[in-house]
């Protein structure tokens, strides 16, 4: 006699329970630190953007105060100022001023990146330029202080670098 149930040491021919509790379990974790890997590529890639706006921003800076600038009053250009801060909107706003008066570029940067010591102004003249209260090394952090960005200005040579920490 026939018998749909077979008893006995054979193989069930389906999964069972534990088999898949332990797939999702598996794929829960693999699928965790891609998700953790991910949001730290993100806060880096931040970063980096961030930080090559801003020093583009500093040569635009330089640039304009060496060709003299873009119109001035009684043909005084004066200096270019360029200040960036840590707006109350908790993201970084730069801009570039001249005799009074806001100039391009000007803007904000992305979510997540922050400006150590909450400002930094630095002056360029057309010959020459200044520091203020030693603001030759501006430094950008990510919200956890995971990763850091230093643009540096050179004093006399002009020339703006980037390194990470």
């Amino acid at each position: 006699m026939g018998s749909l149930c077979h008893r006995g040491g054979g193989r069930h021919a389906g999964y069972i329970l534990v088999e898949l509790l332990l797939v999702v379990v598996l794929l829960s974790v693999s699928l965790g630190f891609v998700g953790l890997s991910y949001d730290r590529w993100l806060e880096e890639h931040r970063l980096e953007m961030a930080t090559m706006e801003l020093s583009a921003a500093i040569r635009e800076a330089q640039i304009l105060a060496r060709s003299g600038g873009k119109g001035g009053i009684n043909g005084n250009m004066g200096p270019v100022m360029f200040y960036c801060e840590n707006g109350s909107d908790g993201r970084v706003h730069y801009r570039l001023t001249q005799n009074v008066m806001n100039v391009q570029p000007a803007g904000v940067l992305p979510e997540g990146v922050f400006l150590a010591n909450g400002a930094a102004l630095v002056v360029f003249y057309k010959n020459r330029f200044a520091v203020r209260d030693n603001n030759s090394v501006i430094t950008l952090y990510t919200k956890k202080r995971r990763f850091f960005r230093y643009i540096t200005i050179a004093m006399y040579t002009k020339r703006v670098r980037v390194t990470s920490g």
